[in-house]
């Protein structure tokens, strides 16, 4: 049978037992709010600090460029690109010079494929992959050629188709290409564009290889 409540009298609380009722309701809670807390901040305060073998927590500040030179606008230049002049010599001993050319509008792109042999073995997913070497870095080079105003350039492209259609390798000043270690490159093609309302400009986009100079010893 189960018990009756009908007839029992409510007990008052009183003080004492309100706290108790309090502690007991919310008291645990609140304490164990408060321990969460104090261990989120020692996680915290221990991830802030520096380890010494962090190499960032110590970087000296960044010194910026000087520049190369101004244009006659009076802005600056801190990177351009300069095909070194040079000569070769043809089949009947004719010597042809050309000269060096610098463009300060410029705007390269590199790319690098490697060189590796990709085998299909049965029974095994995939390739086996073995390297050979890297292939040569693929060089895009678009620039601009600007005369005076209502002027072509007619001398300075001149000067520069000299040096693309040169049979040789072509020596290259250019801190973007230096960085990656290109001294040397060898033109597959290039591409002369008119730009329409554009009669004092020339836009020029060259199609490079990277080039190693290869010494052979004759013996």
């Amino acid at each position: 049978m189960g018990q009756d409540f009908t007839n029992r009298a409510l007990k008052p609380i009183t003080g004492g037992d309100t706290g108790s009722l309090i502690l007991k309701t919310y008291g645990m809670e609140a304490l164990r709010v408060a321990q969460y807390g104090a261990g989120v901040s020692a996680v915290i305060a221990r991830n802030q600090v520096k380890s010494p073998s962090n190499p960032y927590t110590k970087m000296e500040p960044v010194q910026k460029d000087a520049p190369l030179y101004k244009s006659v606008l009076g802005t600056l230049f801190f990177c351009n690109f300069e095909i070194q002049g040079g000569s070769w010599t043809d089949d009947n001993g004719v010597v042809t010079n050309f000269g060096g050319v610098i463009f300060d509008t410029v705007l390269m792109a590199v790319d690098l494929q490697k060189v590796i042999v990709k085998t299909v073995v049965q029974g095994r997913n995939g390739t086996v992959k073995e390297y050979i070497t890297n292939g040569d870095y693929l060089i895009n080079i678009k620039l601009l050629i600007i005369g005076a105003n209502g002027v072509m350039p007619l001398d300075e492209v001149s000067e520069l188709k000299k040096a693309l259609d040169a049979p040789v390798a072509l020596a290259v000043n250019s801190r973007y290409l230096q960085n990656l270690g290109i001294y040397n490159i060898v033109v597959d093609d290039y591409s002369m564009p008119q730009i329409e309302g554009g009669y004092n400009m020339q836009q020029v986009e060259i199609r490079a290889c990277s080039d190693e100079p290869i010494e052979l010893i004759i013996k």
